[in-house]
């Protein structure tokens, strides 16, 4: 499985991917930026964590209930880690949140959701 961390600024809020590599020290803003460990939670409750709307077409979206998606509070992206690939979908306020999977994706994938408030989720599913 691919290791990608996940870095933000606590200045701007600038994010920073690291892929397979650690990392130390990224400054920004004069400050150095904090690590974001992904959250995890129950599916049939969170909001924030990918949920599968139509599995035959590999189509998921967050929570049972839509996340709110306004200039101040939305899921700027989703992303889905293999043991291969990364597959990452950006998304822009007012934008409806749907992220289908490529079909090639099979197996054990982890899949991964930022909110600009509420942090950076996980969650680990079968396809």
């Amino acid at each position: 499985m691919i290791k990608e961390k996940l870095f933000q600024c606590d200045i701007c809020g600038c994010l920073v991917k690291s892929l397979n590599r650690p990392v130390l020290g990224l400054i920004c803003c004069d400050e150095e930026m904090i690590e974001l460990k992904p959250e995890t939670g129950d599916l049939a409750s969170e909001n924030h964590l990918p949920f599968p709307e139509n599995l035959v077409e590999k189509q998921f979206r967050t929570g049972k209930h839509p996340h709110p998606m306004v200039k101040a509070h939305y899921i700027d992206f989703m992303q889905v880690v293999s043991d291969r690939y990364v597959f990452t979908q950006y998304f822009f306020p007012y934008d409806r949140i749907v992220f289908r999977l490529p079909l090639f994706f099979r197996g054990e994938v982890k899949l991964f959701s930022h909110c600009l408030i509420h942090g950076f989720f996980e969650y680990t599913y079968e396809i």
